[in-house]
Order: C-alpha cells, then structure tokens, then sequence
C-alpha cells in the first residue's frame, strides 16, 4: 500500500461526515419545504428517517445513531415538539445500524426491499413517535393512530418505493 494511497482512502473517511451532514440538510430541506405539504388525510412521508436508516444500514449503529440526532432536533426545531422526533429517531438510527449489512459499500435496496423495510421502520419509528406524543399531551384521538402512525407508515413506504425505483434502475 503507498503512501498516496494511504492519504487519498483518509480524505475520503474525513470528508464522508461532511457529505452525510451536506445530503442530511438536503433531506431535512426537501422534507420541510416539499414533502410536509403533500398531507393526505393526516398522513405525511418522512424523508429523514429513510436517510437516517440508510446511514444506519450502510455504515453502522455510530453514525445512524448521530443522524438521526441531528435531523431528529432539525425536526423538532421546525415543528416544536422538542425532543419528541430527535428521540424517536436516534432510537431509529441505533436499531437500523442493528442490522448488519455484510458489504456495506454495495448496499443496494430493491424497490420491494425498501417497501417493506420502509413500512417496517416506520411503522415502530410512528408508533413510538404516536406513543410519546400521547402520553406527554394527554391525547387520545384516532386520528393518531389512523393518520399519523398507520397512514403515515404506509405513505412513509411508499416514499420508499418510489427512491429505491429509481436508485435500483442504475
């Protein structure tokens, strides 16, 4: 191994926090700005816990665990549940990391992969989130578990399906 190899492979360990970060705002932006407004009937896709997963899968529980706390606060920030979402998806990112991925540098999701596991992920990431929310407001409405835990699963997965259709086609 030569040394310029040795510099060239410890530019890009350096480099790779800065680009998850970069791809993390990008996430959090596109989630705020876009897909927050596309509600049906309560239900919302969440973009940062299918980043936050994928980080977790891809390189492991560390850097899952630390995504999902700063997009978790991102998200809390803008919509003032503080605490709620950075820990329900710090717990997301430590569990996601959980699942070992062999060759993490070839991880590729099929479309079918992605719909299921979406599904999964988010339905405990929602669950907990409406479990949280319930105990910390005194809520007991159905729409929490109709909207936000089920519907918002579903459209979570769906959200899913559609990236990894066309990450797969490449």
């Amino acid at each position: 191994m030569s040394l310029t190899s040795v510099r060239s492979s410890s530019a890009l360990r350096t480099s790779q926090p800065v680009r998850l970060a970069i791809v993390g705002g990008l996430v959090f932006l596109a989630q705020w700005l876009v897909l927050s407004r596309l509600t049906i009937f309560g239900a919302t896709p969440d973009a940062p816990l299918l980043y936050i997963i994928w980080v977790s899968l891809r390189y492991g529980r560390m850097p899952g665990t630390l995504v999902g706390f700063g997009l978790g606060l991102a998200v809390d920030a803008t919509l003032g549940t503080w605490g709620l979402h950075m820990l329900t998806k710090t717990i997301m990112g430590f569990v996601g990391g959980s699942f070992n991925a062999s060759e993490r540098e070839l991880l590729i999701v099929s479309p079918g992969q992605a719909l299921l596991g979406g599904f999964v992920f988010a339905l405990v990431h929602n669950g907990l989130y409406v479990l949280l929310l319930a105990m910390s407001e005194g809520m007991r409405q159905m729409s929490l578990i109709w909207g936000t835990w089920l519907g918002s699963s579903v459209y979570t997965a769906v959200l899913a399906f559609v990236v990894a259709l066309f990450a797969y086609r490449r």
